[in-house]
């Protein structure tokens, strides 16, 4: 009869340790998790401030290509009106025509066009950059709370398993125990 309660006695140690190292992994499990999500949050928070930092970084070269247009425009509409002036002075028609005064305007008009034409594409280059930028930025902010939420839950899991491990040996060891009194 002490053989039996003996081997009852080591069967309910086992069975305590073995719920004891459950509960614990249970708990390991969840903070592993939650660490893991909240690497996924801190990352996905990363590449939102690098997606805004990268579209900042492009507006710049975007207004300073439409500067050097811009320039490059105004410098080759220098060099027509020089030509044309050039070429009306060697066929004889004076600067102060009305003929050369409109041929001047027409260029300066072509210019100031082409100017406003490379200012506003730049414009619109630049706002679909940055709107891109935002909405992408959201998704990966989003995302990142989702991550932040994943990680509460896993801790909140674990800490239910756990708690559901410890509560059931406790509930299985006070029954063998009765078992136990019950029989010796």
């Amino acid at each position: 009869m002490c053989s039996v309660i003996a081997l009852g006695a080591v069967a309910l140690g086992t069975k305590i340790v073995g719920r004891a190292v459950s509960a614990s992994a249970a708990k390991e499990k969840g903070a592993s998790d939650a660490r893991y999500y909240s690497h996924l949050e801190g990352s996905a928070r990363e590449q939102a401030s690098l997606v805004l930092a990268t579209a900042k970084a492009q507006t710049g070269f975007i207004a300073e290509s439409a500067a050097r247009e811009t320039e490059a425009v105004r410098t080759t509409g220098r060099r027509i009106r020089g030509a044309q002036v050039a070429g009306f002075a060697a066929s004889g028609v004076g600067g102060g025509s009305v003929t050369t005064m409109d041929v001047a305007l027409d260029t300066l008009e072509r210019e100031q066009v082409d100017e406003e034409l490379i200012r506003y594409n730049a414009n619109v280059v630049a706002w679909e950059t940055n709107n891109q930028a935002s909405m992408t930025a959201q998704g990966l902010i989003l995302e990142a709370e989702g991550y932040r939420m994943a990680a509460g839950s896993a801790r909140r899991a674990a800490k239910t398993d756990m708690w559901s491990t410890i509560i059931g040996t406790a509930a299985d060891v006070a029954g063998t125990g009765m078992r136990m009194a019950y029989y010796a």
